[in-house]
């Protein structure tokens, strides 16, 4: 007796071709949805470099400002903390999962389709 995935190999190869196309599809979405989760931490990351280096820079100038007019004005705090809170904001980007939940669906079709097998071939025997 013929394993069931050797006789449908046998009579119907288009359904095993037809299988492994939407496995191949099922990849490169779940791919497409990995790629594009490590591009947006990426971006992220950059904001976070950039926005903290804005933070320092008008820090600094403002130090300076402040120490050079021997006054305080709320300005020299306000315009520093708008790129400190949008690192913060961006540094929250950088948290999300580059590998989302979605991505464990070929692995729990495989073994769907390994279980199926199994049964088949208990059936069969």
């Amino acid at each position: 007796m013929l394993h069931p995935l050797l006789k449908v190999m046998i009579k119907k190869p288009d359904l095993i071709v037809t299988h492994i196309g939407n496995y191949l599809d099922l990849f490169r979405a779940e791919s497409m949805d990995v790629a594009g989760n490590a591009v947006r931490r990426l971006v992220a990351w950059v904001a976070v470099a950039i926005t903290l280096s804005l933070f320092l820079v008008f820090t600094g100038v403002a130090l300076m400002l402040g120490l050079l007019q021997n006054q305080f004005h709320w300005a020299l705090v306000a315009v520093p903390a708008i790129p400190l809170l949008l690192a913060f904001i961006a540094w929250g980007m950088t948290r999300k999962p580059v590998l989302s939940a979605e991505v464990g669906e070929i692995k729990r079709q495989f073994m769907a389709d390994i279980e199926a097998f199994h049964v088949a071939g208990e059936k069969d025997a």
